[in-house]
């Protein structure tokens, strides 16, 4: 039998350590934007399961959306994505199912850009070619749904 990594009283810490970083450092934020939903991805075959929707444990074929944006930061900022503020989250990854926010920061000569990213995943036909009627998962229509990130310089 191992021991685990790390251990009930090191997490403790570590969360004790985080809390005091985060009113240590003068976030900036946070700050919402609302993201740009457009079509990704059309009939890609995926295992659902009904765990997480309404319909049967089988594949069928869906349209994948992503909500994405884009924003400028000051010079020398560093961002990060407030996804416990966000009304809705979609997948980090629809092709593994991880629900967050894909996110990622440039910096080049005269810029400092921050993107976000999540995705949702919306049941067309099942298997056969049968229309189903079922949301889009994990967590519904993600349209108007605003993103949310801080940043400190």
């Amino acid at each position: 039998m191992s021991a685990p990594f790390i251990s009930q009283i090191d997490q403790k810490k570590l969360s004790l350590l985080t809390k005091i970083n985060r009113m240590m450092v003068p976030w900036e934020g946070p700050f919402y934007v609302t993201g740009t939903l457009q079509l990704v991805a059309i009939n890609q075959k995926i295992l659902i399961t009904n765990t997480e929707s309404p319909l049967a444990t089988g594949y069928y074929f869906c349209n994948v959306y992503a909500l994405s944006k884009e924003v400028d930061l000051p010079a020398g900022a560093l961002a990060r994505v407030d996804a416990n503020l966000m009304t809705k989250n979609g997948y980090s990854n629809w092709t593994t199912k991880e629900i967050g926010i894909k996110f990622a920061q440039g910096t080049g000569p005269t810029s400092n850009k921050f993107g976000m990213t999540t995705y949702s995943v919306l049941p067309m036909t099942n298997i056969v070619g049968q229309s189903v009627s079922a949301p889009a998962l994990p967590a519904g229509d993600l349209t108007g749904v605003q993103f949310a990130y801080s940043y400190v310089l």
